[in-house]
């Protein structure tokens, strides 16, 4: 099954379609652009999100002879057109630079070729990478580029931009990659029209905001072309670090918390599959191409087992048709449906056994139930787990399973007494080494590990009651609490109070001034009157994009579907982002790696200077203009 969403059915949003085959066109003309055979070698981060945008096998009709993932390790091809598809980050740079450098002094050898390098950065070319390049013996002989792959429709109602790096980037606090999230945003408003109105909270959703507006009235959108989407509603994850430390529990969140899911793919075990007797493991892929799944995958995963033996049923009678046939027009309705029939057989079996695989090690796992009884405790009444901490930092557990409910606890209860955060920090640093030091100062640095303050008015107790964000009854009630057995993520909450009637902007300012951030606004962007005319004549519900500027989970994703099927829901709620993370992802983020700062340090020393070069040449340039005014008074005393 292709990773690549099926978007010929869409509902809402039905301009995506054209803006990714736009940006497939755009990849194909590159590939033109480079005459004759060539190897691309790619980020491996980009090889999940291009295949989201194209088929593989497209690549080798526009004479694509390899795809190499690009590492350090040196590859030997005699191919003559090498082009290199990377991100613009510096990490990059470094293998990039030793690629081309190793094929360039292999070109000195008497069988070797003459080979010719083309750099294309996606989204966008940066000086501070070109000028690194150089700096580490790239040639002047290299072709640069530019591939604005940008949101990328994971789902029919998903959009990221794939950027795994992002919110490490925040930690670090290099806010560059928000100017592609406002490109990309720009971007596809040629698509779907302008979006008239914008909220946002937190600071780099402000930033964003007041960047979306500012390249809006730089380019040139077609004002007159009819919204598909009517709110875009930005949100910090910083606002919200809370929700991710939560186990997730629908189906689709599970697998990513157990097995991991990238690019909607899962790479799995072929036993976890029922696939006796196979090594290599094999990928699955996770989208609403699979029609069983998307039933699935909001469902807690106590649901999912009924609602299969259910499915296995449906599926049983519909091949008992077969011996019901009566004549010839009967059994050829059955063969028309047979392969849908034995598809579906094909995925239930699939899914039946993962969820087999997923159920001993959780509901069959006595820690995985032990964990999760304390973080409900947590979520519900405040109740804290100093001991069980402690037991699994002596018996060594898994790091960032420990640092995620460490941070759970400690914005639940507001932080720890000075006493009690100085023993679990150093209980940390002595258990799993003096690295982390910088680990657990990015936590208390991003508020998810601090001490405490007192009793303080914007606590979780606070949000808890204030927002209603407990529901004890969710699988009777059929809500978006579900995904927590029963708590509710705060910027779904936030999304739902923003678009009710009886509640509405007013009521989601007070709540966001009063516990999260200043930072809280809304703007418009101006549209034709003819399009404001086409937007009343629109029978469905208005359309909401949500952006997580730094992340979102699974679960937060399945959360906002159940809130598009309440009933007191009066928007159509979207999901855009910057990446799809977890609790696991952002602890990960936190982790200090020393080429991060020697990286660092060189970007910081480059701007640095950048700035001197550009003061000295002010200095100069005023030191030219005293001179000529002291001239010129010269002039006028002589005559």
């Amino acid at each position: 099954m292709s990773s690549k969403i099926d978007l010929d059915n869409l509902t809402y949003l039905k301009g995506v379609q054209s803006y990714r085959e736009f940006v497939e066109k755009e990849f194909l003309n590159i590939l033109e652009s480079v005459s004759g055979k060539k190897a691309i070698i790619i980020d491996p981060d980009l090889v999940g999100a291009l295949s989201l945008i194209l088929e593989i096998p497209v690549l080798k009709e526009h004479n694509v002879d390899k795809l190499i993932p690009l590492s350090s390790e040196p590859f030997k091809t005699q191919i003559k057109k090498l082009v290199f598809l990377v991100r613009p980050q510096m990490s990059s740079m470094k293998k990039v630079a030793d690629q081309i450098i190793q094929h360039e002094q292999n070109q000195t050898k008497k069988d070797s070729v003459e080979q010719n390098f083309y750099v294309f950065f996606v989204p966008r070319v940066t000086i501070i990478c070109k000028k690194i390049l150089e700096q580490l013996g790239v040639s002047g002989s290299v072709i640069y580029g530019e591939f604005h792959l940008d949101l990328i429709p994971f789902d029919e109602d998903v959009y990221s931009l794939a950027n795994e790096k992002a919110f490490r980037d925040y930690v670090l606090g290099d806010i560059s990659s928000l100017y592609y999230v406002s490109r990309a945003l720009v971007n596809i408003q040629s698509f779907i029209g302008i979006i008239p109105e914008i909220y946002y909270m937190g600071k780099h959703s402000k930033i964003l905001s007041e960047m979306l507006l500012r390249m809006r009235q730089e380019s040139d959108l077609d004002d007159s072309l009819t919204p598909q989407v009517k709110y875009l509603l930005i949100v910090d994850r910083e606002n919200d670090l809370l929700t991710p430390m939560v186990t997730q529990l629908n189906y689709e969140g599970m697998i990513d918390e157990l097995y991991g899911i990238s690019h909607t793919l899962a790479e799995l075990d072929p036993n976890v599959l029922g696939k006796e007797g196979k090594i290599e493991k094999e990928k699955m892929v996770l989208n609403s191409n699979d029609l069983l799944f998307s039933e699935l995958r909001d469902l807690n995963m106590a649901l999912v087992a009924p609602f299969l033996v259910k499915k296995a049923r449906s599926v049983s009678s519909q091949y008992d048709t077969r011996k019901q046939a009566r004549n010839i027009g009967d059994l050829k309705n059955f063969i028309k449906k047979l392969p849908n029939i034995q598809r579906e057989h094909a995925s239930l079996g699939t899914h039946i056994s993962l969820t087999m695989d997923i159920g001993a090690k959780t509901t069959g796992n006595s820690d995985f139930l032990e964990r999760l009884d304390y973080e409900l405790n947590l979520l519900v009444e405040s109740q804290q787990c100093d001991d069980y901490i402690e037991d699994c930092i002596a018996q060594q557990k898994d790091l960032i399973s420990v640092l995620r409910i460490l941070c759970l606890q400690s914005m639940v209860i507001g932080g720890f007494k000075n006493k009690k955060f100085d023993f679990f920090r150093n209980e940390i640093i002595q258990t799993y080494g003096y690295r982390h030091v910088f680990t657990l100062d990015s936590l208390e640095k991003l508020g998810m590990l601090k001490k405490s303050e007192g009793r303080s008015k914007r606590g979780f107790a606070q949000i808890r009651k204030s927002m209603d964000l407990i529901d004890e009854n969710y699988e009777n009630t059929k809500h978006f609490s579900s995904v927590h057995s029963g708590y509710a993520p705060q910027i779904i909450k936030l999304a739902q109070i923003l678009f009710n009637p009886k509640q509405g902007y007013n009521v989601f300012q007070d709540l966001v001034h009063n516990f999260y951030t200043e930072d809280v606004g809304r703007q418009k962007q101006k549209i034709s009157i003819q399009a404001k005319e086409e937007m009343k004549e629109i029978t469905e519900k208005p359309v909401c994009m949500v952006f997580f500027v730094g992340g979102v989970t699974f679960a937060e994703i399945s959360a906002i579907r159940i809130l598009n099927q309440m009933e007191q829901t009066d928007v159509h709620f979207v999901i855009g982002t910057t990446h799809i993370t977890n609790g696991n992802k952002i602890i990960e983020s936190t982790f200090e790696k020393v080429e991060d700062n020697i990286l660092k340090k060189k970007k910081d020393e480059f701007l640095r200077n950048k700035k001197i070069k550009l003061r000295e040449k002010q200095q100069e340039q005023l030191q030219k203009q005293l001179l000529k005014k002291e001239k010129q008074e010269k002039g006028k005393k002589k005559n």
